[in-house]
């Protein structure tokens, strides 16, 4: 027991005192690629900026840890706050917040010069355009929004989402465009759910070896079939789509899916956050996602430069205009 208390305290001591090396070690036994090689380093913001530079993994960080509840997402109002330009920043509804049902998609908003969103929304300070008043209260977060042929996914988080086949089988507009991804198993099944077929959808990287994801081999009657529904089938991108999410759509426009929106972050990175000490933690990639198109002849690749839509809408028309418009111009595109 003695010796058990010993390792037990090396090893929260090492925590508590990290160093680049115990980051480095950390990274060489957690980081998806199996070889990583790292210039000489003095400190962990070192080893950061070489995942940076080195494009390795652009969206590592060094976090809080535990990380800080400081939104306004997970306070009552259900509010992401997503920065378009430098003049314009937006505030977007949670799908099943208290401000959700309103009669606009975001809510444009001049940003707090001390960056204390909920302060500013708690005190009602937060100036809003038009004057809307923003709406508190306890929610619970839906995994999605199905209305008519349209379904709105802002993550793919939520592990009890019913993602039933027979409930979206007149989906023919898919809203990914405030997607940042999440479970990759919950993707997959949602694919399975408006495709209908059991086909491939590439494989996932991770330092102990590759794993298949979706379910099935190369079927020809399956990928026709997945094909044959997914003509006619629309799916909004914008710069905000990330990661898993980008994955899922890739997947759809390789089977046949019209991309409508912009150029998406190109993340095809799994990341995972760690403790490294001094009340801090790093959050890198563990792993990286292969849609179906890898390895064939007409693949882009879209981690390097993001999903290429196959109609393009830029910026604010894409993230501001109403259901309406956005199923116009669907409707346009036919």
């Amino acid at each position: 027991m003695k010796n058990l208390w010993c390792l037990y305290a090396l090893l929260f001591s090492s925590v508590l005192n990290a160093d680049p090396q115990y980051v480095r070690d950390l990274l060489a036994r957690q980081f998806y690629l199996e070889s990583l090689t790292l210039e000489p380093f003095q400190s962990v913001e070192d080893i950061v900026e070489q995942l940076h530079t080195k494009r390795l993994d652009p969206w590592s960080e060094i976090i809080d840890w535990p990380t800080k509840p400081y939104s306004i997402r997970r306070n009552g109002y259900g509010l992401r706050v997503i920065k378009l330009n430098e003049q314009s920043v937006y505030l977007v509804p949670e799908l099943g917040s208290p401000n959700s049902n309103r009669g606009t998609t975001v809510f444009r908003a001049t940003p707090p010069e001390d960056g204390d969103w909920l302060g500013m929304v708690s005190a009602g300070k937060l100036k809003i355009e038009n004057d809307q008043k923003l709406f508190h209260g306890s929610y619970l977060a839906k995994p999605f929004e199905l209305e008519r042929n349209r379904i709105r996914v802002d993550d793919f988080i939520h592990p009890g989402a019913d993602y039933s086949e027979a409930k979206f089988a007149h989906v023919t507009l898919i809203d990914l465009r405030f997607n940042k991804g999440g479970r990759v198993d919950l993707a997959a099944d949602f694919f399975k759910a408006i495709a209908g077929a059991e086909i491939p959808l590439g494989f996932e990287q991770r330092r102990s070896g590759n794993s298949t994801l979706g379910e099935g081999a190369e079927n020809g009657q399956a990928i026709r079939k997945a094909r044959h529904r997914l003509e006619g089938t629309y799916v909004l991108v914008s710069r905000f789509t990330a990661s898993t999410a980008e994955w899922l759509a890739r997947n759809f426009q390789f089977y046949g899916a019209t991309l409508i929106g912009e150029r998406s972050q190109g993340k095809c990175l799994i990341q995972q956050t760690f403790a490294i000490g001094h009340g801090k933690g790093i959050r890198v990639a563990t792993g990286k996602l292969h849609p179906a198109s890898s390895g064939i002849q007409d693949m882009y690749d879209h981690c390097h430069f993001g999903l290429v839509p196959d109609y393009w809408i830029d910026g604010e028309l894409l993230i501001t205009r109403s259901d309406t418009w956005l199923t116009n111009l669907i409707e346009r595109t036919d």
